[in-house]
């Protein structure tokens, strides 16, 4: 059940962000002791390379790419999402915005994976340790450049650091590029979805405006970090 004080938070970023009250945004986010610097880059690339130089979303034990693909709130993940892969058939799975693979590299299944990061450093150390005969990596923006070929598309905890047009931008690029299925992150706590600036983060619940995806063929719960949380699949056909 969506949550009125989360989706009031949302509306007031929304609103902040559309009248040009982002130097406030990250001001406030200074105040708070969060990192904004990043937000300053002049690209998609700028920004998320600044936040894995930086380890804005942690570092050191835990994980590079944030709380949520920590040990702690991804145990139960990934057998539930190797059954999933399963159940669609997936033979070519992209997962966007693979980050630093700490935790995808644990599902397994009968297909041939590539995970694409717009960080360049990091799919370097990633093709270094990781590399295999079923699995690659690519430094790809999701949002302009082509992708590989595949059935199945994983963008966990991905679209909700993306602005609505960078993110429309994605899904765009995985129906033009033929794949199948997509398996998001939403967050069912919030009744409105607010914009942001790519590289920033908000809940988002793809069920509602501007995305109005229809109900997911199939969700699992993932909600470790954030009440409500799921990831779900939708086929791609169904969302554009």
């Amino acid at each position: 059940m969506a949550s009125h004080i989360q989706s009031t938070k949302e509306v007031i970023r929304h609103v902040l962000y559309k009248t040009g009250g982002t130097a406030f945004i990250q001001l406030m986010k200074k105040v708070k002791g969060l990192h904004s610097d990043h937000l300053y880059g002049q690209t998609i690339e700028e920004r998320f390379s600044s936040i894995y130089d930086d380890q804005v979303w942690g570092g050191g034990a835990g994980s590079r790419s944030g709380p949520g693909s920590d040990y702690q709130a991804t145990s139960s993940l990934t057998a539930a999402l190797a059954d999933l892969l399963a159940r669609l058939e997936a033979k070519h799975v992209t997962d966007i915005g693979c980050g630093d693979f700490s935790w995808m590299q644990f599902v397994r299944g009968d297909f041939e994976y590539c995970g694409i990061d717009v960080v360049g450093k990091l799919i370097s150390e990633l093709e270094e340790k990781y590399k295999s005969p079923s699995r690659r990596f690519l430094q790809l923006d999701a949002t302009k450049d082509e992708l590989p070929k595949g059935d199945t598309a994983i963008c966990r905890e991905v679209l909700f650091h993306l602005s609505f047009t960078d993110a429309k931008l994605v899904l765009n690029n995985l129906r033009r590029n033929g794949y199948t299925y997509i398996i998001a992150t939403t967050d069912n706590n919030t009744w409105f979805n607010s914009d942001i600036m790519s590289g920033d983060h908000r809940p988002l619940n793809l069920a509602k405006s501007p995305f109005s995806f229809p109900n997911p063929i199939h969700t699992i719960e993932d909600d470790k970090v954030s009440h409500g949380r799921v990831l779900a699949a939708w086929r791609v056909a169904d969302i554009i």
